[in-house]
């Protein structure tokens, strides 16, 4: 009887375990949530964010106007950006979005995105101390300043003499470039 009742609760937590993953994992309501977020931010109008239902990717991504600033992208987004994290990815700061190529643990691999946060592999973006959305936004002005000098590519992918490298506490190497929206090379 015990051998029963054991296998009925095991087969009744596996049943709850699953129903309440399909319930939490809801890209509905995290879009809703980062949408709010964003909604509640002053100073700022939200002009773009990803639809989990309708994209491959399983990221949120989104777009603002920093009214008297620019424009600011984000990606990687979820509720808990707006709080406290050690990464905040920013994918674009007008007139520039990013080209980069980490080497990490040996594997080489491709995005669009810097990582301005306390986990930065970047040393001036960690000396800014982000560690939300909010906060980024506030160092409008220091980010852009701190990538406007960085090389630039009219390509895709820049050649290597396109990228300015950084190397992480842990020996890993992040390779970043610009581009221009309007396919200039910054000087």
């Amino acid at each position: 009887m015990n051998k029963k009742m054991f296998w009925l609760a095991f087969v009744a937590m596996l049943f709850a375990a699953v129903a309440l993953f399909v319930f939490l994992d809801n890209p509905k309501a995290e879009v809703r949530a980062v949408r709010k977020c964003f909604e509640e931010m002053s100073k700022v109008k939200l002009t773009y964010i990803s639809d989990l239902e309708k994209q491959a990717s399983q990221v949120i991504t989104a777009s603002i106007d920093v009214e008297g600033k620019g424009e600011m992208g984000f990606t990687r987004l979820s509720p808990g950006s707006f709080t406290r994290s050690s990464h905040v990815y920013l994918h674009g700061i007008r007139p520039y979005s990013f080209r980069t190529r980490e080497i990490v643990k040996g594997q080489e691999s491709y995005g669009y995105a810097i990582d301005i946060g306390r986990s930065s592999p970047v040393p001036a973006a960690r000396q800014l101390a982000i560690t939300n959305v909010q906060s980024a936004v506030s160092h409008y002005d220091e980010l852009l300043a701190l990538v406007t000098h960085w090389p630039g590519t009219t390509n895709e992918w820049p050649n290597k003499s396109e990228e300015i490298h950084f190397t992480n506490s842990d020996g890993e190497d992040y390779f970043f470039s610009l581009k221009r929206s309007d396919t200039e090379v910054p000087k």
